[in-house]
């Protein structure tokens, strides 16, 4: 879908990548006071070849719209589920990612966009208009036994 995808005009786009392992469990990202609106999207996790077979629990600790919260964003195993994609999942910063357990390593990647605030509320408008322009979609009602 066009709307998981960054938008064209950004200021700053980066590649983002950290590794998570029994001695580096956590990985912080803060916010620089910089007057610049800061986006982390993930987009998969990983675990390395080398990872021993046991279950590896990956969670953020972040920011929601009102309040801290913590989220898992896999739970991976090397022999039934080395990795998973995220999509373009949106971190709001400042953010922790957190091996909770297992031992890794498992790398954890996406990018990092920085915008000026004018371009954040440009963004933030069109997302809105887009939003109030697309009618609900009616949902088909499935033929049930009980129909018949």
């Amino acid at each position: 879908r066009s709307s998981d995808l960054p938008p064209r005009r950004v200021e700053k786009l980066l590649v983002f990548g950290c590794e998570l392992t029994a001695d580096h469990k956590e990985y912080h990202l803060e916010v620089p006071d910089d007057n610049h609106v800061h986006n982390l999207y993930l987009s998969m996790v990983t675990l390395d070849a080398s990872a021993k077979d046991e279950p590896n629990i990956v969670e953020v600790d972040g920011q929601g719209f009102d309040h801290k919260t913590t989220v898992t964003l896999a739970n991976l195993d090397l022999s039934s589920q080395p990795s998973v994609s995220l999509g373009h999942l949106e971190v709001l910063l400042p953010a922790t990612l957190r091996l909770k357990s297992g031992s890794g390593p498992l790398d954890i990647g996406g990018h990092y966009i920085m915008r000026t605030e004018k371009e954040q509320r440009k963004r933030n408008c069109l997302a809105v208009k887009q939003f109030q322009k697309s009618p609900p979609k009616k949902a088909k009602r499935r033929r049930s036994y009980d129909d018949e």
